[in-house]
């Protein structure tokens, strides 16, 4: 890498230029001013973390939210995005004709002496700049100006009747042409102390001149903030989602408005569709890149939620509540049934409407739990996982959307059950304000599958009833999820509660005093064990557990069962080669997938990292919906279905446990692929080492040895090649089969690689081989 440092006369400012080899661009950094961003928020709980995300990626160093007194998760979703930047959100309860341009007094008085410039958007408005520039550097260039304005452009609803999965920036490609009207309205960023006052929420007095971000003053047409001519869209546009699909525009008129009166029939008049516009695309992977580093999941699209439901020999209970869930949930959602050994034909019931049901031996409260758990977590792609018993019963249209808010803000929450409301400290019950209790009941609880990834299971050895879901909640609570530790002159631990729609039923219970009695003590005796906890307590109950699952999975699980802990499996059924099917193992920011499917291949990803998961789900959440890509989040290995521990990349996340995949369950499930790429070394050895068939015709493995292509040619690849990178660092093509200087025998290889042994990085290289 060489350095040099070029002095930029404009402005006296400084510039360090870093030239890379094989690098055209610089990467510049300037000393610029502070920037913040404001807007007022209202029930914006499934667009702000995009909206959020959108401003920090643009550069904003502070996002000023005044929240109108939303009664959604707006507040809480936007609080897991604090990470991302600096982020305030204050209540603004005014609700008269000026509530706005009151907010946005207070806001110039509060920002005033602390930012050089603030931004004032609405949360449905997402500034674009023009390739290479930089929102910072362009406002260090207009320190002559006391105000900038951007023109609208109006998109349009893009054709969407109904709210569509995704990001709003990604899914609304369609605007009006320049010429339109509305065009020629702007919104401002402005200078706190040279701000006087507003002509309206989009246009401010100001002590000096106003400017596009280009230098060039606007002519103003008569009026408040109206261009008196089409709008210039060179270096930049404000991409203002007015409409977006017809169930938001009914969704925004339903809400209300202070300060105007919308009619249904504007929808008509602002749905203009005349213009393809993807130029917000150019933002979109650092925005899911945030997304995906913040931990709190995104309300564009709702999270992927499961139900498991357990059960004991209260058949009509059960098949009542599953029937409330399917009229009153409104998320999609994965449901499955846990039937504890019942005798009275519940499992054969549910089963023939269509339910999936895991079910084995009469084995206790805890232990049936984790058969859901088990499923949810490692076998879907659920985010949120909800545990009900058997008499909780929904009683609200939607009833979940607060389940999932609070797992999803919190990482676990518990029922509120009214019989213990003496218990309760504080709190409205609610996602954005849970109840504080020092007793819960175990009839409800509510999980992210990122706090489940560092709890694991509840704890086996409780038995057939009680307290087992007091031990998990503690552990949720030490690990920092759903919980505070009160410190008082008698300390204890407040756990977070809410009702979420729920009602328990009167029922009559199995267990006894004596269970309640052993599992207390037990409770008692495990107070400083470890945190994580397996479904198992030996080696003999792992076999049952995991052949339970096998049972009501066969297609997703290899048999464990039998009395020998080493078995030698049949030989693997031939399968089918499927022609435009590539796997990824290991697939880390997903370069080469998104390789793949831009040559229309389907993808099969396999990404242990629970982090990156999220990261992979965000950037190809509409090649997932369209069925072209499939990630699972297991970690590659020799064998199938057994939970590891493993130690993600990042530094800030410690260890956790994942289920494991082998080669051939995954071409069981998806085919044999055209190609495969493998990138961990160890997970090449460890996957390979018992795939003898069913392997594509080329693949291409990192290795830090020969071990790896060793074993390859023992599975059959007789043709290889030291796979080199490209100038933009990509894993480079593989010569065509025809070319034979560029493949070797794998003698000819472990002699040029013994022979340039020292050349190999210590990162590892990729070996390209083929049959």
């Amino acid at each position: 890498m060489v350095m040099t440092q070029l002095a930029c006369r404009r402005k006296g400012l400084v510039r360090r230029c870093v030239i890379q080899q094989n690098i055209t661009r610089f990467l510049c950094e300037t000393v610029v001013s502070k920037i913040a961003c404001v807007a007022i928020i209202r029930n914006e709980e499934r667009h702000i973390a995009e909206w959020l995300a959108w401003q920090f990626a643009l550069g904003f160093d502070h996002v000023l939210l005044l929240d109108n007194l939303s009664t959604d998760a707006t507040r809480a979703v936007a609080e897991g995005l604090g990470a991302l930047g600096g982020l305030e959100i204050l209540t603004w309860p005014q609700l008269g004709p000026d509530y706005q341009s009151l907010a946005y007094e207070f806001a110039l008085r509060h920002l005033r002496g602390r930012f050089d410039w603030a931004a004032f958007f609405d949360v449905d408005e997402f500034l674009v700049l023009a390739p290479g520039v930089g929102l910072k550097e362009s406002l260090s260039a207009r320190d002559d100006a006391a105000a900038i304005v951007v023109p609208w452009a109006i998109f349009g609803s893009s054709g969407h009747e109904d709210m569509p999965d995704g990001l709003v920036t990604e899914q609304f490609t369609l605007r009006a042409s320049n010429a339109f009207e509305p065009n020629r309205h702007v919104k401002s960023i402005v200078r706190p102390e040279r701000t006087l006052g507003l002509q309206s929420a989009h246009n401010f007095v100001v002590d000096g001149h106003t400017c596009f971000l280009d230098g060039t003053a606007p002519i103003w047409a008569p009026g408040r903030g109206l261009l008196a001519h089409d709008p210039d869209y060179g270096l930049c546009k404000l991409h203002h989602y007015f409409t977006r699909s017809r169930r938001h525009w009914a969704q925004k008129l339903s809400r209300g408005y202070p300060d105007i009166e919308r009619a249904d029939n504007e929808f008509d008049f602002y749905d203009r569709n005349d213009v393809f516009d993807d130029s917000a695309h150019r933002l979109l992977p650092s925005v899911k890149t945030l997304l995906a580093q913040s931990g709190s999941r995104r309300c564009d699209v709702p999270a992927t939620f499961g139900i498991a439901i357990t059960t004991f020999n209260r058949r009509d209970m059960v098949c009542n509540l599953v029937r409330a869930i399917s009229a009153l949930t409104t998320t999609p959602y994965e449901l499955v049934v846990c039937d504890d050994g019942g005798t009275d034909g519940t499992a054969q019931l549910l089963a023939d409407l269509g339910v999936r049901v895991i079910s084995g031996e009469n084995r206790g409260v805890a232990w049936n739990k984790n058969r859901g758990l088990c499923y949810l977590m490692h076998l879907t792609s659920c985010e949120v996982i909800l545990l009900l018993d058997d008499d909780m019963m929904p009683v609200l249209p939607g009833w979940e959307h607060e389940w999932i808010a609070a797992a999803q803000r919190f990482g676990h929450v518990n029922y509120a059950l009214p019989a213990f409301a003496d218990r309760m400290m504080a709190g409205a019950l609610t996602a954005a304000n849970p109840g504080i209790t020092s007793m819960i009941p175990g009839c409800a609880l509510g999980f992210a599958r990122i706090a489940l990834s560092q709890l694991g299971y509840f704890d086996p050895r409780f038995g057939h009833y009680g307290h087992e879901h007091s031990d998990i909640s503690f552990r949720a609570v030490r690990a920092g999820f759903g919980g505070v530790e009160l410190q008082s002159a008698n300390p204890a631990t407040g756990f977070f509660v809410i009702n979420g729609g729920l009602e328990l039923r009167a029922s009559q219970t199995t267990g006894t005093p004596e269970d309640l009695a052993r599992n207390g003590a037990l409770l008692a005796a495990l107070g400083a064990a470890p945190i994580y906890r397996h479904a198992w307590a030996d080696d003999a109950q792992m076999r049952i557990f995991l052949g339970e699952i096998q049972a009501a999975m066969p297609h997703l699980m290899i048999s464990r069962q039998g009395s020998n802990l080493v078995t030698i499996p049949p030989p693997a059924p031939e399968i089918a080669v499927v022609p435009d099917l590539v796997f990824d193992i290991g697939m880390a920011a997903g370069d080469e997938t998104a390789s793949c499917l831009a040559r229309g291949l389907r993808v099969v990803g396999v990404e242990p990292d629970v982090a990156r998961f999220y990261h992979l789900q965000a950037r190809f959440a509409a090649e997932i919906a369209d069925g072209r890509l499939i990630i699972h989040q297991l970690a590659a290995a020799a064998r199938h279905g057994e939970i590891i521990a493993f130690t993600p990349g990042s530094k800030q996340m410690e260890g956790y446990h994942v289920l494991t995949t082998d080669w051939q369950t995954l071409v069981t499930q998806h085919g044999v692929p055209c190609f495969a790429l493998i990138k961990p070394a160890n997970t090449g050895i460890a996957m390979l080492s018992t795939a003898d068939r069913n392997l594509p015709d080329l693949i291409s493995v990192r290795c830090l040895g020969i071990e790896l292509p060793r074993r390859l040619s023992e599975c059959g690849y007789r043709h290889f090649n030291l796979a080199a990178f490209d100038d933009n660092g990509a894993l480079a093509a593989p010569p065509p089969p025809g070319d034979d200087a560029s493949w070797l025998d794998f003698a000819a290889l472990h002699a040029q690689w013994v022979d340039g042994a020292h050349d190999i990085p210590p990162t590892g290289f990729y070996c390209q081989a083929r049959m």
